[in-house]
């Protein structure tokens, strides 16, 4: 047990502190596993827009499924803050917040998100960004989501 202790403090001891190059904006795209969807793959939209030094306004659009026969959709749109928190390897972890609204077939209610996001650079701009959030609206219960996406930042 000391030994794993004493590799795992090795590893975060070897983390860079220094901010990497970080874009002014950014978008995504990919897809999320949701225990409560049918079927449980969604789909998710990022955009994000520098603020502050480690600081962006995010905004996160997310298509979740309901049913498959028929097929039928809810819709969250929430927007808010993201702050990097830290660095994996050089990689950005950032936690994201946000408020809006979602909408399904016949309902419309509030909507909140919040979760986290790590930045793997894959070279000219493009990232990819595993993530794991947390949904509530006043529609559903709470919804844990794991998702990865693609995007590019200028």
């Amino acid at each position: 047990m000391r030994i794993l202790l004493a590799v795992a403090l090795l590893l975060i001891l070897n983390c860079p502190i220094f901010a990497a190059d970080e874009p002014e904006t950014f978008g995504a795209m990919g897809m999320s596993w949701n225990q409560y969807a049918a079927p449980q793959i969604s789909g998710n939209l990022l955009y994000a827009k520098r603020i502050d030094d480690g600081l962006y306004s995010f905004n996160f659009v997310d298509v979740i499924s309901k049913s498959m026969q028929p097929f039928s959709t809810a819709t969250s749109v929430t927007t808010g803050i993201g702050k990097r928190v830290g660095h994996l390897y050089g990689a950005p972890i950032y936690l994201t917040t946000g408020v809006g609204v979602l909408a399904g077939e016949r309902n419309t209610g509030y909507s909140w998100q919040s979760g986290g996001t790590i930045a793997l650079g894959l070279g000219k701009g493009w990232e990819l960004l595993p993530n794991v959030r947390v949904i509530k609206s006043s529609l559903t219960d709470f919804q844990f989501i794991v998702g990865i996406m693609i995007g590019l930042g200028k």
